[in-house]
């Protein structure tokens, strides 16, 4: 606030005297005082002014001319340059302080990010090594129960679990091949093979001898016959091989070869024993030289397997024996003598009789 007191030099009759101001940069107007000879400013805004006073006689004339009083008005502390540069200046600095409070958590967020990614990617990793390794467990466990713990051979569960497919998929073979009107199927063969007087040795040797003797008799049975035949210890000395033919042209040849092979071989029992075995084989197959035996079960084609083993342990042992159905044979026949005596069902007719003496007379005989 700042206030300027003026007089006229008029002194005839002074209070007839009148007073105007203009206040130039802030109002172009004049501005009449009456006979007061006083001006309050107030709040002006920093900057340059110019302050104009006139006064008017007693007869109101006025004095044009006047009186000019150039102001300048400082602005505040708060409101200087200075002031206003140090704002600036608190300004970027706070705006600095956010930037790099804004790039510290990002860059703490970018850590905790990365650090979380390294441990989600090592304890995915940690969880693929379990579950591979419960893979390998269930693996494991899987093939265990469908494999023989003495020989690595597959067990009975595996036949009926497995074989039983592959009996569905031939069957479905034939269908299609015959609506398609083709002679020729895969057929599965089913070589029951058990060994002669083996349970001496358990009796003489002991069971070790006779478990060194079934864990051979895998490798004989594995030089014998194809890699894709599966063999299946069926129970005790007895062993099962399932495989697959296009035709029945030299069924006999596996069956043969373990024989003579079986014949030929010196069975280490320990301690420096050896023996000699033979074996009797029985075979089948599904679902033979005719269409009539496609529904016949899997039992039902081991049992026949089984009756034609025990018709070449009858024929002497040391021998194979196999039965294949004829072109007429129909599941009723197979029902009905799968159960009978190997005699019985080879004089039953229904069924071709192939040994290793191909005189079916012979086999009868015996």
């Amino acid at each position: 606030m700042v206030s300027f007191d003026f007089s006229a030099l008029d002194y005839a009759a002074p209070e007839r005297n009148r007073y105007a101001y203009r206040l130039e940069g802030f109002n172009d107007r004049w501005i009449d005082l009456g006979s007061e000879g006083r001006v309050t400013l107030t709040n002006l805004d920093a900057g340059d002014y110019v302050l104009r006073v006139r006064a008017a006689n007693n007869d109101g004339v006025w004095n044009e001319t006047g009186v000019a009083l150039p102001l300048e008005v400082v602005p505040a502390p708060w409101k200087s340059p200075w002031a206003y540069a140090l704002y600036g200046l608190a300004a970027a600095g706070v705006v600095a302080s956010f930037v790099r409070a804004q790039r510290r958590k990002l860059t703490r967020e970018t850590r905790y990010r990365q650090r979380l990614e390294i441990e989600v990617q090592q304890r995915t990793e940690e969880l693929g090594r379990q579950n591979n390794k419960l893979e390998d467990l269930n693996t494991k466990l899987v093939e265990s129960a469908l494999t023989d713990s003495l020989t690595g051979m597959r067990n009975r569960r595996y036949f009926f679990e497995e074989i039983d497919k592959e009996m569905s998929l031939v069957k479905r073979l034939h269908v299609d091949g015959a609506r398609a009107g083709e002679s020729e199927h895969a057929r599965l063969v089913f070589i029951m093979v058990d060994l002669d007087w083996f349970k001496t040795i358990n009796d003489t040797c002991g069971h070790a001898a006779g478990d060194r003797v079934l864990v051979q008799m895998r490798q004989l049975m594995e030089k014998a016959c194809r890699h894709s035949d599966v063999l299946i210890r069926w129970g005790g000395d007895e062993f099962l091989i399932v495989g697959r033919a296009s035709d029945l042209t030299n069924i006999e040849v596996i069956p043969e070869r373990i024989r003579a092979m079986l014949e030929q071989t010196a069975f280490d029992l320990g301690d420096g024993q050896v023996a000699h075995l033979t074996c009797s084989i029985g075979f089948t197959c599904y679902p033979g030289t005719g269409p009539q035996l496609l529904d016949i079960s899997l039992e039902q084609v081991v049992a026949l397997a089984d009756r034609a083993l025990y018709a070449a342990k009858r024929k002497g042992r040391n021998a194979w024996v196999g039965l294949l159905n004829r072109s007429l044979t129909t599941a009723e026949d197979a029902t009905r003598w799968v159960d009978a005596e190997p005699e019985e069902l080879i004089e039953s007719g229904h069924f071709e009789v192939l040994g290793s003496s191909r005189d079916e007379a012979t086999l009868r005989a015996n």
